[in-house]
Order: C-alpha cells, then structure tokens, then sequence
C-alpha cells in the first residue's frame, strides 16, 4: 500500500523507515518537497495514497493542515499520529484513526517494533495487517478517542511521578539525607523483595528528579491539551509545571 508520511521529526523518520521494508513510503515536512521511497525529492506523489501518517505537531491550524493534504491525495485513511486534545481525530471525519507512538527518544525505530501501536476509529482493524506487515504490534479500537485519551494520561501518570520526584528530592535536601540512598536504593530492593514474591506488578519505576522542568514534547503538553476545566489538582499542576506551577 503506497503511503505517505507528513512530518519528518522523531516519530515521522521512524515511521517511515519501519513501513518502509515492506510498504512504498513516502515522505513530506511542511514547505518541503516530497521524498519518494529511494530519497529523491520531487514536486508531486504519483498516482493515490492509501494512507497518510500524520506526524505534526499539534496547533491551531493542525484540522486544517491535515484536511489539506487529504484534500490533495484523497487517502483511504488517515492516520493522526499526533498527540491531540480527545475528540480533535473524529472532527476528520470517519476515514480519521489515532494511533500511538511510544519508546525511547531520539531514535524510535526498534521502539516501534517493540511497543503495541494503539489504533482507534472506525477504520482501526483495517490497518492491523498493514502495521503488522512491517512488524509493528497493534491493537484496534473503534473509538478515536480511547487512543487520544490513552495516550495522554499513559504520559501524564509519568509526569506525575516526575514531579513527585522533585518533592521527594527536596524532603531529603531538608533532612541532609541522599536521594540515591533513600528513594532509589529503598525502592530497589523493595522491587527485589516483590519479585522474589512473585508480584512484579507491584515494582515500582525508578525516578529522578527532573530539577523543576520535564523536558520533551508530550508529558506536559499532553496536560495541556485537556481542557482546563476537566483537569483534576494533579493534572492542572503538571499543565504548568514548567511555568513553575
């Protein structure tokens, strides 16, 4: 199935490059050229595009941007692979899915392979074959927003645990005691002792101190774009905790 891929930045370049090996993918970053499968830039993509992986970053004009390019190439479907406010995907129409993106930065590609994609909208099931194909894991939703949801708390519960990171940091400044010794050794060996019991769903993640701003593009952007009004205490403070609230 001939692709295209809109935004060539962490996700995008990784994306591309994994549907790649068994799927024609092309490429395209806003003002550029497109870039056929072998690298070549060219003004147009032949012939119709099956799927067109949407991998910008959100903003204001994001709805329209996307309309646009599905306005030029009339996809099948479209993919949003950005992190959007829950209901921004359905607005696109029922051709619209959401899918996740999760693993390590900068490089993503074996991150890819790895974690299950999440794929939400009425046409999510029919993409299982076409990600599975390039070996990339997915599960279906029929609802866009169980993925857009998903996506951001997934992020959000681990920005919480940052920020608890950074308090728990500051009690052992108070008490002149080491972090390495009192949050990380103890939750060490309290993780050993639940192995050893045969509970490892109760380990818990080893954190450190982010120092008062969490870096990236997802955990605290994520926060913000749930409305304000339906953000609980913990929630509203990691919307600003890199404004210092």
């Amino acid at each position: 199935m001939k692709s295209l891929v809109v935004g060539m930045g962490e996700v995008g370049t990784a994306l591309r490059e994994v549907l790649g090996r068994k799927h024609e993918v092309w490429g395209k970053d806003i003002g550029e050229e497109y870039v056929s499968p072998s690298g070549v830039k060219v003004r147009e993509v032949p012939q119709a595009i099956g799927v067109i992986h949407v991998c910008l970053r959100y903003s204001e004009d994001f709805l329209g941007v996307v309309r646009g390019y599905a306005d030029a190439h009339h996809p099948r479907v479209i993919d949003v692979c950005t992190t959007v406010t829950p209901g921004t995907t359905r607005l696109l129409g029922s051709s619209a899915v959401h899918s996740t993106t999760r693993g390590l930065h900068p490089n993503l590609r074996d991150s890819l392979l790895t974690f299950a994609k999440h794929v939400g909208g009425p046409l999510a099931k029919e993409l299982i074959p076409y990600f599975g194909r390039a070996g990339i894991p997915t599960v279906a939703y029929e609802r866009p927003e169980t993925t857009e949801l998903a996506h951001i708390l997934y992020n959000a519960a681990y920005g919480v645990q940052l920020m608890f990171a950074d308090e728990m940091q500051a009690l052992c400044r108070h008490y002149g005691v080491d972090y390495l010794e009192t949050v990380i050794g103890y939750t060490t060996t309290g993780n050993r002792g639940f192995e050893k019991l045969d509970h490892k769903g109760k380990a818990r993640m080893l954190i450190w101190p982010p120092g008062g701003k969490i870096g990236g593009h997802c955990v605290v952007q994520g926060a913000q774009l749930l409305p304000a009004e339906l953000r609980g205490p913990l929630l509203e403070r990691l919307a600003r905790f890199n404004d210092g609230g």
